[in-house]
């Protein structure tokens, strides 16, 4: 391809089609994606280990990562949507291109676009992964806050229990009566 066509028309792939760059570098920024998708998968599944146990400060620091990831995401996320309009809009967007022949006669490359619909649906699969897991940790913190609540009701009862019988329950002014004169006092109330 001479240099003056390159320059106005953009690089060419083997496909030889302007657009299949935006397409790829929309593969690059999901292949990313995916990347970051699993490692939460991993911290969600990480996370779980710690409820119940009393390392709150751990369990703070796999929430803190994940948002970290979460916002990179959403980076990655407007990266892409900047490739997918230009792919989208690029002339003869829209056809389905064929597969590309490699070097190797025996094996046919996915066309870009084929492979992006792949990363997608990768992407989708790990989403539905955390998902499962961030079900999983959601029960078992709902389970942790039942136990919790069950406990703090246990000691409320207690407490008022306590509170009822006053300073000592109600054998304490029968002590006091006797105490006063030495003997034992039976008209003392309670």
């Amino acid at each position: 391809m001479e240099t003056n066509a390159l320059l106005k028309n953009g690089p060419q792939t083997p496909a030889g089609r302007p657009e299949d760059e935006s397409i790829r570098r929309a593969c690059a920024i999901s292949r990313r994606k995916l990347a970051l998708l699993d490692e939460m998968r991993y911290l969600s599944e990480k996370a779980l280990g710690f409820v119940g146990e009393d390392d709150i400060d751990a369990l703070e620091n796999v929430v803190n990562a994940k948002q970290g990831l979460i916002n990179e995401i959403d980076f990655l996320d407007e990266k892409f949507l900047i490739e997918y309009n230009d792919f989208k809009t690029a002339p003869g967007a829209g056809v389905t291109l064929p597969p590309v022949q490699t070097g190797d006669p025996g094996r046919i490359a996915l066309s870009p676009l084929e492979e992006l619909k792949g990363v997608t649906a990768e992407i989708l699969d790990a989403l539905q992964k955390i998902n499962d897991a961030d079900k999983l940790f959601n029960a078992a913190v709902g389970k942790l806050r039942e136990n919790i609540s069950f406990e703090l009701t246990r000691i409320r009862k207690q407490k008022d229990i306590s509170a009822l019988y006053g300073n000592g329950g109600p054998g304490r002014r029968k002590r006091e009566a006797s105490d006063l004169n030495g003997k034992p006092s039976f008209d003392a109330k309670n």
